[in-house]
C-alpha cells in the first residue's frame, strides 16, 4: 500500500531513517493502518540508499501489486513500480483525502540516484521531486516520470511517499473505515484481499 502523507518534511538529511520515521509516523498516527502490523517506509533516495532498497522493491526483491489507499493500483509489482509510469497516481493521503501535492523523492525514475537525491549539495541544491497527480511521463507534465526533477531547495517543506512493507492478512474492509468512509479495499472484494499486497 501507498500514499502520500499530510505532513511535510524537508530533503536535507542524508539519513534515509529521517523519513522512514516521518512516513512511518503518519501512518501509524491512524488506526486503521496502523492495525495493519506493517512497517512503512519512504519512497525516496539519499547518497548511501536508493528508493528501490529502501523499499525492498528491487528485481530480486518479493514482487506483489501495490494499492494506493483508494484501492486502485499503482502497479502490478516491482519491475512494474520503476519503470516510469503508475497505472494510478499516488494521491491519496493517509487521511483518505485526494490531493495533488509536490512530493520528495530524491529518486531516479527507475528508484536509484539520478543525482538528486536527498541532502546532495549540502541540502540547498536541487532535489528529484515528483506530484501525486502525476501517473509518469505519458501524461505530459513530466519528462523524468512521476518522481520527476523539480530543482528547488531541500529545506523546503513538501510531502513524501510512504509504502508499506508486504501485507499477508488485511484486516476486515469494516475495520478500515477512514475519514468517515471505508477505503475502497472494500471494492476490491475479499479474494483480492487475501492475495498479497504492498
Amino acid at each position: 500500500m501507498v500514499f502520500v502523507t499530510s505532513t511535510t518534511s524537508t530533503a536535507a538529511s542524508s539519513d534515509i531513517s529521517t523519513y522512514n520515521t516521518t512516513v512511518s509516523n503518519a501512518a501509524t498516527a491512524i488506526s486503521a493502518l496502523n492495525a495493519l502490523g506493517t512497517t512503512w517506509r519512504n519512497i525516496g533516495t539519499t547518497n548511501s540508499v536508493n528508493a528501490q532498497t529502501n523499499t525492498l522493491t528491487r528485481t530480486s526483491d518479493p514482487s506483489v501489486p501495490i494499492y494506493a489507499l483508494n484501492g486502485l493500483r499503482v502497479a502490478t509489482g516491482n519491475t512494474d513500480l520503476w519503470d516510469g509510469t503508475l497505472e494510478n497516481p499516488i494521491s491519496m493521503n493517509e487521511l483518505g483525502n485526494t490531493v495533488s501535492v509536490t512530493v520528495w523523492t530524491g529518486t531516479a525514475p527507475n528508484g536509484t540516484n539520478g543525482g538528486w537525491a536527498y541532502a546532495e549539495n549540502g541540502g540547498n541544491g536541487w532535489v528529484r521531486r515528483g506530484t501525486s497527480s502525476l501517473t509518469g511521463a505519458g501524461d505530459g507534465t513530466s519528462t523524468a516520470g512521476w518522481t520527476g526533477q523539480v530543482g528547488q531547495s531541500g529545506n523546503t517543506g513538501q510531502s513524501l511517499y510512504a509504502m508499506s512493507g508486504i501485507i499477508t492478512a488485511v484486516p476486515e474492509p469494516a475495520t478500515l473505515g477512514i475519514a468517515g468512509g471505508v477505503f475502497a479495499f472494500g471494492v476490491l472484494g475479499r479474494r483480492a484481499l487475501r492475495r498479497k499486497t504492498a
